[in-house]
């Protein structure tokens, strides 16, 4: 379990009073104590722990002694708005390597320890504060103070419920909305989450000695399951603090005192059968890799803790589980799922609809959700044969006795096994590849698939998308969605990949892989997952968001094209081929010499889009971006595209928006039209050349932030493909200003003659 220890308390609050920003003299190695007078307000940072404390009016003010920040102690007599604070922050952490950070929100297992004593006064609050990004939010935990403080949340204006945490302790809880100072922004939009404790638990204003443990998977959780979005924690703090706009004077105290600051720890813990085989490795974070908390991630993975809870081990074993990093899971814990899922039984959050859904349950593969696709050989629509293997160098023989149901769990066997077609020939390998076409499709929403392969050269899993018409042209130009693909010789990883763009071979793709944690692999169970948008696909693993796309194109059709037609799924496990074969091709017997390989889905779900897909526009193609030496980005929408340049790199070419492989003719004029702007001025050169890079259209705009319309005519001597290039490198001796967006709209690219 990832737990706290800090030094030193952190307090930071947005307040209406002048900051007044100040160094500390002491060092965490320093000893020596320092008093201070404090009588506006003081903020500031020191060996990695920052500081905010103060007050506004100033009868008597503030005394503040600290000794390197392993004790802090603060004290006020008749002030207004006391506020004393210390902590950690990481505002600038590494998004790709969040664990490295102790204060970082991952999951529902962290505690925040601390101690100290403390006096608070009418008006004042005691607890756990916090901010959040993505979205951004600022949290409370109010664990001390008289009932009435104005400092509280109002409950006639954002009151959202009552929560009974584990332990017996009742917490109100509120959201609100805000627009102000934080410490990211001068001023911004934010929630703002507050769980307080019941008044009748909470501590008195008198003297008291604390060495306190909150609890602050209580906390997540009941904001989680009252709907709040929860992202990942950049800064938590323990503060005393009053209402800014309060009119009462004040007198109190609040000492910290040093915890051992060891830094942290993360476990993991094993479910495992009773015959001893590991069934999943799931740690802390795995209920929030991706950096936040929703109704659906807590409903999806309850859903799938229960059920190992269930199926595989003994009520005793429950019940003497423990969830503090000894490999077991506690019975508490396994209440607390439990009641959730009985509050919310599988409702997605968003009020998303699970529009499709097999959990495996039965004896036998469901006809009404699932087809077959046979042999080896790929067809066209009218079921002629096209290419062998399926067009991939597949060494194996897809039947529909591959496949099998037991336990809640579809198994595809691949077997090395001889089999022979009268019509394809004959095969050392079978396999099978189910679909859902003409059966099930979808566009958009999110598809879930939990699932295990087992390990072996030629191995090749796959869990993927079709389109269930060719709209826009024949492979990939009317698009393919591979929710996960997996390498049998390489099962530390998987892959995620979109393939778009024209029909083969002018197609495109974008993929991103996978590493799974040390300890785990493709072996283990996983939730594999995408989220498709109208503008984005993103792809996640047990709930981690590790890739998403966005610039994707189809040739001649306007953004979101291809991804705006109705996808069915595929589940299959291919022997040999170009992902994993021996020289791309050939199957390993070695892989088989124990037996039968296994590819098992556990369930497989689908909940509808979040958002509706706009209509695609034929003539209004969508631009792909290159980029050699330079950073930039580039997304289509339907009113355009904009390329984003951070870094403009060396040559004019370094960046640049492409339409590529049209197709012209000698005897016709061509239509070049396009409206173009800059954030920043700056020069773009336009060019159309053929695949030699000969040039038959060349002009350079000077690009400022009013929109510039521009159309021309243009004629090639002989039948080619030529392309279309929007280039935003650097020009001559011009080095482009830092980041900076260039709009296109209204593009066109096409026969004159057809308007």
């Amino acid at each position: 379990m990832k737990r706290f220890r800090i030094r030193a308390l952190m307090l930071s609050m947005a307040v209406t009073a002048c900051c007044v920003t100040a160094g500390m003299p002491a060092t965490a190695e320093e000893t020596s104590t320092e008093v201070k007078t404090v009588r506006h307000f003081e903020d500031g940072e020191v060996s990695g722990y920052f500081y905010e404390y103060g007050c506004q009016g100033d009868p008597s003010a503030m005394q503040v002694a600290w000794d390197g920040f392993r004790h802090l102690e603060t004290s006020w007599e008749d002030v207004k708005s006391p506020l004393a604070c210390t902590g950690f922050s990481h505002i600038e952490y590494n998004r790709e390597t969040p664990a490295v950070y102790p204060f970082s929100i991952r999951g529902l297992f962290e505690d925040l320890e601390y101690s100290g004593e403390f006096r608070i006064g009418f008006d004042s609050v005691f607890g756990v504060h916090g901010w959040l990004s993505d979205p951004r939010a600022e949290f409370f935990v109010a664990e001390a103070y008289l009932p009435g403080a104005r400092v509280l949340p109002d409950d006639s204006e954002c009151y959202c419920g009552m929560m009974t945490m584990e332990n017996g302790e009742t917490y109100r809880i509120y959201k609100t909305e805000k627009t102000g100072k934080t410490p990211f922004a001068d001023s911004e939009t934010y929630l703002q989450y507050w769980s307080v404790r019941d008044p009748d638990a909470a501590r008195s204003s008198t003297n008291r000695t604390f060495h306190l443990k909150t609890p602050l998977e209580n906390h997540f959780t009941a904001w989680a399951m009252l709907g709040m979005e929860l992202g990942i924690c950049e800064q938590i703090d323990i503060r005393l603090f009053s209402d800014p706009e309060a009119v009462f004077a004040e007198t109190g105290y609040l000492k910290i005192l040093d915890l051992d600051a060891d830094g942290y720890t993360t476990s993991k813990f094993t479910l495992r059968n009773s015959t001893g085989k590991a069934i999943t490795s799931l740690r802390p974070g795995d209920l929030n890799t991706d950096g936040r908390l929703t109704r659906d991630d807590l409903n999806r993975y309850g859903v799938i803790l229960w059920d190992f809870f269930d199926k595989h081990m003994t009520y005793e074993e429950q019940c003497a589980a423990d969830m503090n990093g000894d490999m077991k899971i506690d019975a508490r814990d396994k209440t607390l799922l439990k009641r959730y899922l009985l509050e919310h039984p599988q409702k997605p959050a968003a009020e998303r609809e699970l529009l499709f859904r097999d959990e495996f349950d039965g004896d036998a593969v469901d006809p009404a959700k699932w087809g077959y696709d046979l042999g080896n050989w790929k067809l066209d629509k009218d079921g002629n044969y096209v290419t062998n293997g399926w067009g991939n160098n597949e060494q194996q023989f897809y039947t529909d006795q591959n496949a099998s149901v037991e336990n809640g769990v579809l198994t595809i066997a691949a077997r090395k096994e001889n089999h022979t077609d009268e019509k394809q020939g004959s095969y050392e390998y079978t396999s099978a590849r189910l679909t859902t076409a003409q059966k099930f499709s979808v566009t958009g929403g999110r598809i879930e698939v939990r699932a295990r392969c087992d390990s072996g050269k030629s191995l090749w899993p796959a869990i993927w998308m079709l389109p269930e018409e060719d709209a826009y042209g024949g492979w990939a130009a009317s698009g393919e969605i591979d929710i996960m693909e997996g390498w049998g010789s390489k099962p530390d990883k998987i892959c995620g990949t979109i393939h778009f763009g024209g029909s083969w071979p002018d197609n495109q793709y974008l993929t991103k892989e996978y590493q799974f944690p040390a300890g785990t692999s493709a072996e283990d169970w996983h939730v594999y997952a995408v989220e498709w948008n109208p503008d984005s696909i993103s792809w996640y693993v047990d709930g981690q968001l590790y890739s998403t796309q966005t610039e994707w194109f189809s040739s001649g059709y306007s953004y979101p094209a291809p991804f705006n037609r109705n996808f069915y799924l595929i589940l299959n496990l291919a022997v040999g081929g170009q992902f994993d074969g021996i020289d791309n091709v050939y199957a390993d017997p070695q892989t088989f010499a124990d037996g039968e390989k296994q590819f098992q889905i556990d369930y497989v779900r689908v909940y509808s889009p979040k958002e509706a897909f706009p209509e695609v526009r034929p003539g209004s193609p969508a631009l792909e971006l290159y980029t050699e030496g330079a950073d930039a980005s580039l997304k289509n929408s339907e009113t355009g595209t904009e390329i984003t340049v951070r870094s403009a790199g060396e040559k004019e070419y370094a960046v640049m928006g492409l339409l590529r492989n049209q197709a012209v003719a000698a005897d016709g004029s061509y239509t070049l039209a396009f409206t173009a702007q800059s954030s920043v001025p700056r020069e773009m050169i336009v060019t159309v050349e053929d695949s030699e890079y000969k040039r038959y259209f060349e002009k350079h705009f000077q690009l400022t932030d009013t929109p510039q319309e521009f159309s021309t005519e243009i004629q090639f001597p002989a039948d080619m493909k030529a392309d279309v290039k929007f280039q935003l490198g650097r020009i001559g001796e011009q080095i482009p200003p830092g980041t900076h967006t260039v709009k296109l709209t209204g593009f066109r690219f096409g026969s004159s003659a057809a308007g």
